[in-house]
């Protein structure tokens, strides 16, 4: 418990500028070093005997774009805009969540988790025309909740 913890990664050195496929400095990722730069801080609280586990987490990285998968995945190549333009791959660079876990029994457990982060909601055997790869929770006000129960033996 209490315990602080945190990472940051530096995703190439090498500013990468393509002017070719529009002139507006605004449409143009990984021009500055800054952007970059993910970055996350968490904290483990005290739970005082009722919950095993209180994290929560706070992230950031400057990125314009909205993380993709179909350029990577498919040609092996980024793309940095949306398949729908350039304001559908507009992304809120802050990201969140809070995990909670209690054990009973030595056994069992149950995890609740709210969360606005890098998931990528995609069932990957009904690619269609109008699916977005774009990551899932990229607008303010998005988030998430998640309820498991654990039984190990």
């Amino acid at each position: 418990d209490l315990k602080i913890y945190g990472e940051f990664n530096v995703l190439g050195l090498k500013n990468i500028i393509n002017k070719d496929a529009d002139t507006s400095i605004q449409k143009h990722p990984f021009e500055r070093l800054n952007q970059r730069i993910p970055w996350m801080l968490g904290i483990n609280l005290p739970g005082f005997t009722i919950i095993d586990l209180i994290s929560i987490e706070v992230g950031n990285w400057n990125n314009p774009f909205a993380n993709e998968f179909y350029g990577p995945r498919k040609n092996f190549i980024p793309q940095h805009y949306g398949r729908n333009g350039w304001s559908d791959a507009i992304n809120e660079n802050l990201k969140w969540s809070i995990y909670l876990k209690k054990r009973f029994f030595n056994h069992f457990g149950v995890v609740v988790a709210f969360a606005r982060d890098y998931v990528f909601d995609l069932d990957e055997s009904s690619y269609g025309p109008n699916i977005d790869f774009e990551e899932t929770y990229r607008y303010h006000g998005d988030y998430y909740w998640r309820l498991k129960f654990e039984g190990d033996f």
